[in-house]
């Protein structure tokens, strides 16, 4: 029972070590980004980017999306991702 217990705290004193060697293993100073040009004004790709009912037009892995309740601040919707294997 013992051995068991020890076993068992080795085991995830073993997974805390791992996680923290992999997390050191990753770049401290990476940065990713992309740039685009288009012809539509900012407040107008803003306005599609942020509003949910438009998510699929841009969104490869949204097939839909269903507004629940829009309000003056927020908008809740549910989306329905199409998952690829």
């Amino acid at each position: 029972m013992v051995r068991r217990a020890v076993q068992i705290v080795a085991v995830l004193i073993a997974l805390v070590l791992l996680v923290i060697a992999v997390g050191y293993a990753l770049p401290v100073e990476h940065v990713a980004s992309r740039n685009a040009t288009f012809r539509q004004a900012p407040e107008e790709i803003f306005g599609v980017l942020t509003d949910p009912s438009h998510f699929a037009e841009w969104r490869s892995d949204v097939t839909s999306v269903e507004v629940l309740r829009e309000r003056v601040e927020r908008c809740d919707a549910s989306q329905h991702l199409a998952l690829h294997p």
